[in-house]
C-alpha cells in the first residue's frame, strides 16, 4: 500500500466543504394540499420521495433519482458498516478545514423503527461550462445489525428549496423527513467497506484507525503513517 495516498478518497460523493450559511425559502411550506409522492423500491429499501423524481441509476447497491422540477438528486446505497463510511468522509473535511468537521450534525431521529442520523453540509460542483457551484447537501445514515444505509440527498444551486444548515428549512421539512417517515429498511446482504474502496481488509483497518485518531483530534496520524 502507498502509505503517501493514506486518506482514502469516496467515491460515493465528492464534497468540499464550506462553511457559508443558509438561507430560508417557503416554498410548499404553506401549502396545505397533498403533495405528489413518488413510490421506489428496491433489494435494501422501499419508500416515496416527495414530487416527481425519476430514476437515472439502478444498480445492486446503489440507485440514483432525480427531480429535475426542483433540481434534487437521491444517491441511497447500502454497505456493510455505513457508519464508517461517514467518518471517513469526516475526517477528510477536518483535514481540509483546520481541524473543523464542515457536517453539521447530527441530528438523531427514529422512524419506523430505524434510527437516522441526519447531517447538513455544503459543497462545489465543478462544472466546466459555468465554473464552481456550490451545492447544498442533507445526509442521511442509519447502521443496521446486519448492514448500513445511506442518503444522499443533494440540491444544486439552482434549486427552488429553501436550504439552512439545520432541520428548521424546506429541504428537511418537506422532502428529507417525509422520505425518511416513509422508509422500510430490508436486509439484502451489502459489499465489504474495504472491497467497494479497493482494499485489503487489513489496509481498511489502518485507514480506519487513522480516521479515528484525526476525528480525536491527533492530526499527527497522517504525517506518521506516512513516514
Amino acid at each position: 500500500m502507498d502509505t503517501k495516498n493514506i486518506l482514502i478518497v469516496v467515491a460515493v460523493v465528492i464534497i468540499a466543504v464550506g462553511a457559508v450559511a443558509g438561507y430560508v425559502f417557503t416554498t410548499g411550506m404553506l401549502n396545505s394540499e397533498p403533495r405528489q409522492t413518488t413510490d421506489f423500491s428496491c433489494s435494501f429499501m422501499e419508500g416515496k420521495f416527495t414530487d416527481n423524481v425519476t430514476l437515472v441509476n439502478n444498480s445492486t447497491y446503489l440507485q440514483s433519482w432525480k427531480d429535475d422540477a426542483h433540481h434534487i438528486e437521491y444517491n441511497i446505497s447500502t454497505i456493510e458498516n455505513s457508519t464508517e463510511i461517514f467518518e471517513i468522509q469526516d475526517a477528510q473535511s477536518m483535514l481540509a478545514n483546520g481541524g473543523m468537521s464542515g457536517f453539521v450534525g447530527p441530528e438523531k431521529r427514529t422512524f419506523n423503527g430505524n434510527e437516522w442520523k441526519i447531517y447538513f453540509t455544503q459543497g462545489i460542483s465543478t462544472d466546466n461550462s459555468s465554473g464552481n457551484k456550490t451545492m447544498n447537501i442533507i445526509i442521511c445514515e442509519c447502521q443496521g445489525k446486519n448492514q448500513g444505509y445511506l442518503i444522499y440527498m443533494v440540491f444544486d444551486n439552482s434549486s427552488d428549496v429553501g436550504f439552512r444548515l439545520s432541520p428548521f428549512c424546506d429541504a428537511y421539512e418537506n422532502y428529507t423527513e417525509p422520505l425518511l417517515k416513509s422508509i422500510s429498511l430490508k436486509e439484502s446482504g451489502a459489499p465489504h467497506n474495504y472491497e467497494e474502496l479497493g482494499l485489503s481488509e487489513s489496509d481498511y483497518k489502518q485507514q480506519i484507525d487513522i480516521v479515528h485518531q484525526i476525528r480525536a483530534g491527533n492530526f499527527s496520524a497522517v504525517q506518521e503513517a506516512n513516514q
